[in-house]
């Protein structure tokens, strides 16, 4: 039997940052946000001090008004502390990632979309408050900064030709 690969702490962050947001149900969204944070984690949006169910609100709003969404990581750093329970590596993440949601309004023939532009800082450390996974790793977020700006799509509009123009056309 082998053993499973541990993933660096960005993939870590990556991948539970795209589980969150890309979560095909409810039930899998708050799963996705109890897997990544800690019951008690430190969380600040824009040097606002929130809570987890307040930050876990923030995203959820934004997920129930998209169809769907996507995560591009723009670039992201590590500084791993040590090994951790279990050999888990622990330590702080950083870096900039582009929400895109394609919400359910349309504009024209195309539907409304908008970027969420997010920097991160997060303090991944093992919480033996919790019980661990199936690979026996306890590790969540305990500190979170990010800086986050919402951005709306540029929409295309084609304009209407004037008269002249439009009955040449014909």
């Amino acid at each position: 039997m082998s053993t499973p690969v541990t993933p660096s702490l960005i993939e870590w962050v990556q991948s539970h940052l795209n589980d969150i947001y890309t979560a095909p149900t409810e039930d899998a969204f708050h799963a996705a946000v109890g897997a990544y944070l800690s019951p008690n984690a430190e969380i600040y949006v824009n040097e606002q001090k929130m809570t987890r169910a307040e930050k876990e609100d923030r995203i959820l709003a934004q997920w129930h008004a998209a169809n769907r969404v996507s995560v591009k990581w723009e670039n992201a750093i590590e500084v791993p502390k040590d090994e951790g329970l279990g050999g888990f590596p622990t330590g702080l993440v950083g870096g900039f990632y582009v929400v895109t949601h394609t919400m359910k309004i349309r504009i024209r023939a195309g539907p409304m979309q908008y970027y969420t532009a997010v920097a991160i800082q997060a303090r991944i450390e093992q919480d033996p408050s919790i019980q661990p996974d199936e690979h026996g790793d306890r590790r969540r977020v305990v500190y979170l900064y990010e800086t986050e700006a919402d951005k709306r799509a540029p929409t295309f509009i084609h304009p209407v030709p004037p008269k002249a123009e439009a009955e040449q056309m014909q």
